[in-house]
């Protein structure tokens, strides 16, 4: 019966393992998320007070959280895109539809 025990054992300890990456996932998610909306509300002002901070080493704390380089970084990475997503989605929408086809043409 030992044997059964054991894996058990083992295979609870992966479950809690795979939990506790799951938690720091969604943590992170949230972390990024606090610093997504600190950027769609200040913008380039708080872009560059990230940069810096991400130059210096330094991370911000606020919220009761303590946000590091790395999440900084990650948090100006999406905020890059986005705003890169939305200004060609942008330019799309400004540029005038294509004209229709005009009748089809048979060349010979």
């Amino acid at each position: 019966g030992g044997e059964w025990a054991d894996a058990g054992r083992l295979s609870a300890e992966r479950m809690s393992g795979s939990d506790d990456v799951a938690s720091r996932s969604l943590q992170k998610e949230l972390l990024l998320g606090y610093l997504s909306k600190l950027l769609q509300l200040k913008g380039e002002r708080a872009a560059v007070e990230m940069r810096r901070r991400i130059h210096s080493g330094q991370g911000i704390s606020a919220k009761g959280h303590d946000f590091g380089p790395q999440l900084l970084e990650e948090a100006l990475r999406r905020w890059w895109a986005q705003r890169k997503e939305s200004e060609s989605e942008q330019e799309g929408a400004a540029s005038p539809a294509p004209a229709p086809p005009a009748s089809p043409r048979r060349s010979f």
